[in-house]
Order: structure tokens, then C-alpha cells, then sequence
């Protein structure tokens, strides 16, 4: 019995594939899920340490609005009376006595008076008072001047501040500690309508009260801690870390949701009316510790996930889709020209009947190319036979008529060069039948076409042809640049009053020849110029009857039939500035 062969065709195929690539969606989900639940979760651990945070923060404003309850003091009325007259040496006791009596009782009031190291209050000059250890290097020495500035900058009357950075301070020797000393200054102005200032209040405190506040949240959680001014200037930092380490850390990035993109979420507590910002630095490392173990977890399966589906579809590739890649390399060749290329047919399915048939197609092909090409050659040769026949007869006539006018007007040995000229432009564009020439000869024949033309313009026209040497050689069309000269002088110098120029200049430009004739004419309105570019971008040997450009139509259709239509012309005019034409051709040395 004859075996009947079973035909497993590529639906089945693709089937397969399909089941095996089915995985694919299910790791997109997987870490679609995955990555929900871990910005959720973020979000979640965010908002239980905002509530610490500003529970902390609430301490921090509460800890500084007592200094500001204790500075009000000075605006009692019996103290502003003393503050404001001067004093003799009991009525300085006396002071000190007032001060020390209700500072104290107020800030045994608000449990302040272990949390402060002194406080000074300091009048114009050298007259100070101190409560408790309030070190009187600071009151001599600070630039009341300056300090004054800053707070009218800053903070309307108060800021705070360590000891080395108020004005005019410096530390004494061999007391480090002052670094870490921070001071509470206040502007006392009086009561009066004078409103001028009467005293400074000073109150000295240790970053360690601070400290006490924020080391819970740092040892816990791992949440830096900063006070800053309203200029972003950090007065306070914890724990205390260097500056690139500081600076690195410290851009500001908002906390919540979209914010688990970076290492580092922070969050802003303002302090009312002090114009000052707690701000807080939630490492995301600690935050995410535990979701970062399954997140490492779920990343190790993705990446094996898509090893082995990788693999998997390398495999099936090389199994179903090998066939279709030798029939696209042969395509690839057809595109190319090789018609001769022919694919081997394995299998019965449906990949191997699209071998036979492009096998087919190849040698049906291989067999018209033939037949069509030669057609095809003979037309492009009729056309640009046709197009080079169009351009001689114009300028031979227009000449023939000037030499004419001059013969009978003169009478000179003019004429007999001119009719020279004229001979050796008829010969090189009617004798040599080749299509091509070298560009010496080229710009030989231009010389002899602008003879004839200074012998009838005179000095009105002048001409400049720059042109390296070693481009001699080169070939080009023929009769390429003196149509374009022509078309210069009819349609741009001729037509003005004042004496005009021709700049003819050839460049080469690693595999292009770029031709160049510019002329001083009357150039051209935007709108003709526009037409013109669209009658030279139309089809070769379509003339427009809107254009009166047939000869530079002419050469760009040359060009483009000959080069390609990679090659051409190029124009560009303007009203009254005159016209640069442009020729772009292979550089065939």
C-alpha cells in the first residue's frame, strides 16, 4: 500500500510558536502585579512614617516656639522701661536681677531650663545681661550691623543659627565645641511707636537637644533629619555626614506613589511662623527591605522565564522560519540584478511552494529583463538625442543675427573672430556625437561662447571662470555650462540697465562635482522661481507653457537621465540680487 505522506504545513507550525510564546503575557502580568504591589505597599510604609514625621516635627517647633516664649519676656513693660533708659551701675544690678527673676520662672514654666546653656541679652555697646553660663565672647564680638541685615532679610526679627556663624564671631581657641552650639537671636524692638530696636536676645543650646528628638526616627527607621532657613541653607543636619555625601543626597525629589523611581523620598515639614523647614530623608533601602527580597526573588524567575523563552523561540526559529530566510537572502539577490538565482525546494508545505514559485517568477524574469531592457535603452537614447538637438538651434540663430547686426554696422576684423567663435561652437556641438567631454573642452567652449557675447555687449557683461586644474580632466555632459551662461545673460544682465558679472566656479567635494553660475541679474520673484523648480522636477520631456525655461529644463532632464535622480540642478533667485544655478554630478575623474 502506498504511504500517504502527511503534510505539516506552517499553520500548525506557527501554531506551536504561538503556545510557546503564550508565557510571554504571563510574565507581563506577573510583573505588572508585582510592581503594583510594591508601589502600593511604598506608599503605604510613606504615609505611617509622614505621622511620626510629623509627630518629630511637631517637637522640633515646639522646642524652638518655647525660645520665643521665654524672648517675650523682654516685652514686659517694666522690663522695656529699663531696656530703654540708660543705667547706672545699681540700676545695671537691678536689670540683671528683673531679667534672671522672670527668665527663670518662665522657663521653669515650659521645662526649658535644663534644655538651655545660657541665655545674654545684649543693649547698644558693651551693657549685657546673662543668665546662667552664657558665654560673653559672643556679645562682644558679634557685628550687630550685619546681623541686622540678615534677619531683615530673612526672617523679620529672629533666627537661629550656630555660634561660628553669626557675624564677626569666632570661636576661641581650643574650644571645637562651639560647632556644635547652636543660638537662638532675636531683634527686641520697643513697645513704643518708635519701634526701635532696644536689645538683642541670645539663647545658647547644645544640637544635642536636638538630637534627642531625631535619633529615634534615625536608629528605627534610617531617616536622615535637617533644618533648613528659608534660603535652603542647612543649620542642622542628623546624623552629621560629609558634604558630597550630604550633597548627593540631598536633591529634592517629592514623596509618595511616583516617588519609589528614586533612592531617597523626602518629605517637608514648614514650622509656622519661624520660616524655617524640617525636612526628612526616608532611605528607600530600609523603607523596602523586605519587598526588596521578593522583588530580587520575582526578578531572578522573570530573567529565567525569559532565558528559557529565548531560547525556546532560537530554536523554533531555526526549526520553521530557516527556508524563508534563504528565500528573502535570494530576493535580497534578485533586488540586486542577479536573475539567475534560484532556491532550493525542501518539504511539501507551504514555505516550499513559495520556493517553487519565486523560482518561477526568477526564470520568467531572467527571460522579459531581456527583451524590455533593450527597448528601454534605445528610448532613453531617442529622448536625450532629442533633448541635445533642442538646445543648439536657438543660440545658433540668435547669434547668427547679432554677427549680422555687427557687419553691417562696423564693418570690422570683430566679425571674423566672432565668426570663428561661432564655428568651432557649431563643430564641438555637432561633430563629436559622443555624449560626454572632457571639462577642459567644456570650458573652452563657454570661452568661445562669451567672445561673441563681450563683442556684442562690450564692458556691460563681465565674466570670471575659477576653476581648479586638476578637474580638467574630468568628464561631463556636453553643452552643459554654456546654455546656463545663456539663459543668465537673456534672462538676468541683458534685461538691465547697469553693467552686470558671470561667476562660473567648479569644486569638488568627495564623490560630487558641483557646478556653480552665478550671475548679478535681475534674479527672479519668489513665485516665478517656484515654477521654474516645479517645471524642472517634472517629468523628462514635459514642458510647461507657465515657464519660459526650456534650455535648463533640457540640461536637468540630461542629467537626471544620464546620472540618475540622484543628480540635477539646483536653482536659487532672488528679486533684484540675481540668480545662482547649480549643476550636482558624479565626480568621474
Amino acid at each position: 500500500m502506498r504511504r500517504r505522506k502527511i503534510r505539516f504545513g506552517i499553520y500548525n507550525k506557527m501554531f506551536f510558536s504561538m503556545l510557546l510564546t503564550a508565557l510571554i503575557p504571563l510574565l507581563m502580568l506577573s510583573i505588572y502585579v508585582s510592581a503594583r504591589y510594591y508601589h502600593k505597599t511604598a506608599a503605604t510604609v510613606l504615609r505611617q512614617n509622614q505621622l511620626v514625621e510629623e509627630s518629630l516635627g511637631g517637637q522640633v517647633e515646639d522646642y524652638l516656639g518655647k525660645m520665643e516664649q521665654v524672648s517675650n519676656i523682654c516685652f514686659n513693660q517694666e522690663i522695656q522701661d529699663q531696656l530703654e533708659k540708660e543705667q547706672d551701675l545699681a540700676g545695671r544690678f537691678a536689670l540683671q536681677q528683673l531679667l534672671e527673676r522672670n527668665i527663670r520662672v518662665e522657663m521653669d514654666f515650659l521645662q526649658l531650663a535644663d534644655r538651655v546653656e545660657g541665655i545674654g541679652i545684649c543693649k547698644s555697646g558693651a551693657e549685657a545681661y546673662y543668665v546662667n553660663d552664657f558665654p560673653d565672647f559672643i556679645t562682644r564680638n558679634v557685628d550687630f550691623e550685619r546681623l541686622d541685615e540678615e534677619l531683615d532679610r530673612r526672617y523679620k526679627y529672629y533666627q537661629i543659627q550656630t555660634v561660628g556663624s553669626l557675624p564677626g564671631i569666632e570661636a576661641p581657641d581650643g574650644m571645637e565645641e562651639w560647632e556644635n552650639r547652636y543660638v537662638y537671636v532675636r531683634k527686641i524692638r520697643s513697645t513704643s511707636l518708635k519701634k526701635t530696636t532696644v536689645a538683642w536676645f541670645f539663647l545658647l543650646f547644645d544640637r544635642s537637644q536636638l538630637d534627642e528628638i531625631m535619633k529615634d526616627l534615625w536608629e528605627l527607621q534610617k531617616v536622615r533629619t535637617a533644618v533648613t532657613d528659608r534660603d535652603g541653607n542647612d543649620l542642622y543636619i542628623y546624623p552629621e555626614m560629609g558634604n558630597e555625601e550630604w550633597k548627593e543626597l540631598s536633591d529634592p525629589f517629592s514623596a509618595g506613589e511616583d516617588a519609589v523611581e528614586y533612592n531617597c523620598f523626602i518629605r517637608d515639614y514648614e514650622m509656622g511662623n519661624s520660616a524655617l523647614t524640617v525636612r526628612f530623608y526616608n532611605d528607600k533601602t530600609e523603607i523596602l527591605k523586605e519587598l526588596d527580597i521578593l522583588q530580587k526573588v520575582l526578578t531572578r524567575i522573570i530573567l529565567l522565564s525569559i532565558i528559557l523563552i529565548i531560547a525556546g523561540a532560537f530554536l523554533l526559529t531555526r526549526v520553521l522560519l530557516e527556508p524563508i530566510k534563504k528565500l528573502h537572502r535570494n530576493i535580497e539577490k534578485m533586488e540586486k540584478g542577479d536573475f539567475h538565482i534560484r532556491t532550493e525546494v525542501k518539504g511539501n508545505d507551504e514555505t516550499a511552494d513559495m520556493c517553487r514559485a519565486f523560482n518561477q517568477m526568477a526564470e520568467r524574469i531572467d527571460v522579459l529583463i531581456n527583451q524590455v531592457y533593450t527597448t528601454q535603452l534605445k528610448e532613453k537614447e531617442a529622448i536625450i538625442a532629442s533633448l541635445q538637438s533642442q538646445i543648439n538651434p536657438h543660440f545658433l540663430y540668435n547669434t547668427l543675427d547679432m554677427i549680422k547686426c555687427m557687419v553691417e554696422m562696423k564693418g570690422v576684423y570683430e566679425a571674423g573672430e566672432m565668426i570663428t567663435a561661432l564655428s568651432d561652437l557649431f563643430r564641438y556641438a555637432v561633430q563629436n556625437k559622443e555624449p560626454m567631454a572632457e571639462l577642459k573642452e567644456e570650458l573652452h567652449n563657454l570661452e568661445q561662447y562669451m567672445l561673441i557675447i563681450r563683442a556684442r555687449f562690450g564692458e556691460k557683461i563681465d565674466y570670471i571662470i575659477d576653476v581648479p586644474e586638476e578637474l580638467y580632466s574630468y568628464h561631463i555632459l556636453k553643452i552643459c555650462l554654456q546654455p546656463i551662461v545663456e539663459n543668465a545673460i537673456n534672462h538676468g544682465l541683458a534685461r538691465q540697465s547697469e553693467a552686470g558679472k558671470i561667476l562660473v566656479f567648479i569644486r569638488k567635494s568627495e564623490d560630487m562635482l558641483r557646478i556653480v553660475v552665478k550671475d548679478t541679474g535681475i534674479g527672479m520673484s519668489a513665485d516665478k522661481l517656484f515654477l521654474l523648480r516645479k517645471e524642472l522636477d517634472s517629468k523628462a520631456g514635459e514642458f510647461s507653457k507657465e515657464v519660459s525655461g526650456t534650455g535648463l529644463k533640457n540640461i536637468n532632464d540630461r542629467i537626471r537621465l544620464y546620472y540618475g535622480e540622484r543628480y540635477g540642478m539646483v536653482i536659487d533667485s532672488k528679486e533684484g540680487k540675481g540668480t545662482t544655478v547649480a549643476l550636482l554630478l558624479p565626480a568621474d575623474g
